[in-house]
């Protein structure tokens, strides 16, 4: 049974109750995370690098970018880069889900992603985000694309996050 679906501008993620997750649409930027393959007319599933931890929790879909939340806490990334959605310098892209390294001492509680950028919600309140920025996004003054995660919000503690294509809402503790 699909317990949530994310839809990208070309692309689209399932998370069955099993905490498998399945893609289709198009992959031109890997954003399906099945590799370099051909876009997908139906259902194809994803597989998980090997040395991962935990099961699928959670599944986000950018404009060519895809995000997937495991069990664990770990942030895994496939798909376009050109804007930083990735949270890795240098990188063009990938057409595999991999681990975000500069996340792998957080404990993430939540994923979302925009057109082009990312934001995570730890367990203690704290945003991280990355990517797109030229209009604001990820809501710091610096106009600049954002390559690996940097902290939101600082000295504030978040308690929901909400994406559109391209802007953020950041929920506040009182």
């Amino acid at each position: 049974m699909v317990v949530q679906v994310a839809c990208g501008a070309f692309h689209t993620l399932a998370l069955t109750g099993h905490g498998e997750a399945w893609a289709c649409g198009g992959n031109g930027y890997g954003q399906l995370g099945i590799g370099p393959s051909a876009d997908c007319r139906g259902p194809t599933p994803v597989r998980l690098s090997q040395g991962l931890e935990g099961r699928i929790a959670s599944v986000r879909a950018g404009r060519r970018h895809s995000a997937i939340l495991t069990t664990s806490g770990e942030i895994l990334l496939s798909g376009d880069n050109s804007q930083g959605q990735l949270g890795c310098e240098g990188a063009s892209g990938r057409a595999v889900f991999e681990r975000c390294e500069a996340l792998k001492e957080v404990a993430v509680r939540s994923v979302f992603c925009g057109a082009d950028f990312s934001v995570v919600l730890d367990h203690e309140g704290i945003a991280r985000g990355w990517g797109y920025n030229d209009d604001g996004e990820l809501g710091i003054p610096d106009t600049e694309i954002v390559h690996a995660p940097a902290i939101l919000m600082e000295g504030l503690e978040v308690r929901a996050v909400a994406l559109g294509w391209f802007d953020s809402v950041f929920g506040l503790a009182p």
